[in-house]
């Protein structure tokens, strides 16, 4: 199997709605890798109490042109 190396920024926020429990959006994007391999970002919303993490939404675009 080939393994490839990413480097990737996140950025990330959360809102607290009530105590104990958080929505948190992040996005992230590859921003170095090897030729093959396809542009992508990530878009993520997802809700956590406590150690428990839910994803809310996902959407995953990836341009492989």
């Amino acid at each position: 199997m080939f393994w490839a190396w990413r480097c990737r920024v996140v950025q990330g926020m959360g809102v607290r709605i009530w105590a104990g429990v958080d929505v948190i959006r992040n996005y992230e994007r590859v921003v170095a890798k090897p030729a093959v391999q396809p542009d992508e970002q990530t878009i993520r919303i997802t809700h956590q109490t406590g150690l428990v993490s839910t994803a809310l939404m996902s959407r995953r675009d990836v341009d492989h042109s």
